[in-house]
């Protein structure tokens, strides 16, 4: 194996000091040796060489290291610099509160549109083909990429789809404790859109079935035992005394009631999960009572989309107090705000 010597430090130093053109024939720093730089023409090098040979080694060493972290600190700030100049860094590519509002409203996020709004980037701008090939010298390259995999993964874990519902993915996120740009997820929560973290529920719902199950399955087990004992020991009835055979009615009876106990707690599990999905709507039915709401209050309040202020959100308010079903008009606001979404453009 060949071994790279060390850079001579007096070399480093004189070319750290006076730095070589293109047109010079010497070398870089590390691969000088004595005879190149003090055999040059320039007078201030071999001037300069000669003061530090008259250095100590202590001297020599500090002044090294001094000139390495001059160099560092250059280097970093030229490559912050070429950083902050990359098109993904710009002005244009940064996501605005305008791109949240917009892109809160969009039915779903692709995996990469995601990634980049998550990285407070405007997704129409910043898209992978375009980053992918400053992976190796961009930070910002690297941290998309990074995010990128993770989401890529969650899709195949089934944890989230190709096409996911804004609301659906931040919640992912915010469970793995990825940041979320907080000016995003106020966009998607002023449209009345709730961040549910589905896969949570998913989780608690499956293990509550499988735990109900389980434990259905080994009272079953056990008190078809016991049943068996207790009806061998019935027909046995002639040969046992009075108690035996009561002790055997009763266990055949204890057996029984274990199992409707459980079964009866599998139901109500099975119900409960029944009622919670019942509570929830799906987004084909949410759409469809949304596309009812604003219909009415267009034809029957004269509802403006458009207009900053609405006389129609305070009738339908007080309407809904004279019939006994009283709303915040706040609340009334949100949604018809949502509804409004779903009208066609010539109606806005």
């Amino acid at each position: 194996m060949i071994k790279v010597p060390p850079p001579d430090p007096i070399a480093y130093l004189v070319f750290h000091k006076y730095p070589v053109r293109n047109s010079e024939t010497l070398r870089r720093p590390r691969d000088y040796d004595q005879s190149e730089v003090y055999d040059q023409s320039d007078e201030k090098r071999r001037a300069y060489a000669d003061e530090l040979r008259t250095k100590s080694k202590n001297e020599i060493k500090a002044l090294y290291d001094a000139a390495k972290a001059e160099s560092l600190k250059a280097t970093l700030k030229r490559a912050e610099k070429e950083e902050g100049e990359r098109y993904f860094n710009s002005p244009p590519a940064k996501a605005a509160r305008s791109t949240y509002d917009y892109w809160a409203k969009a039915a779903y996020w692709s995996e990469e549109e995601a990634t980049a709004l998550l990285l407070e980037r405007n997704p129409a701008t910043v898209k992978w083909a375009n980053v992918q090939p400053y992976e190796r010298i961009s930070p910002f390259a690297r941290k998309y990429s990074s995010l990128r995999e993770l989401i890529r993964r969650a899709v195949v874990a089934k944890q989230l789809g190709k096409a996911n519902i804004p609301g659906m993915l931040i919640a992912w996120a915010k469970r793995n404790r990825i940041d979320v740009p907080r000016e995003l997820e106020a966009a998607i929560e002023e449209l009345g859109l709730q961040v549910s973290d589905w896969k949570s529920h998913y989780d608690w719902a499956k293990k509550a079935l499988d735990d109900c199950t389980k434990k259905l399955n080994e009272t079953v087990e056990w008190a078809s035992a016991h049943a068996e004992k207790a009806n061998a020991l019935v027909d046995q009835r002639a040969q046992l005394s009075d108690q035996q055979v009561a002790e055997a009615e009763r266990r055949t009876e204890q057996a029984m009631e274990y199992a409707r106990e459980a079964i009866a707690a599998r139901d109500q599990v099975l119900a409960e999960l029944e009622a919670a999905r019942n509570t929830s709507l799906g987004t084909r039915e949410r759409e469809s009572l949304l596309k009812l709401i604003v219909g009415m209050a267009v034809a029957g309040y004269r509802y403006n989309p458009s207009a900053t202020r609405n006389e129609a959100t305070s009738e339908i308010a007080g309407d809904l107090e004279r019939n006994g079903v009283p709303l915040d008009p706040d609340t009334i606001r949100k949604y018809l705000r949502e509804a409004a979404q779903l009208l066609p453009p010539e109606t806005e």
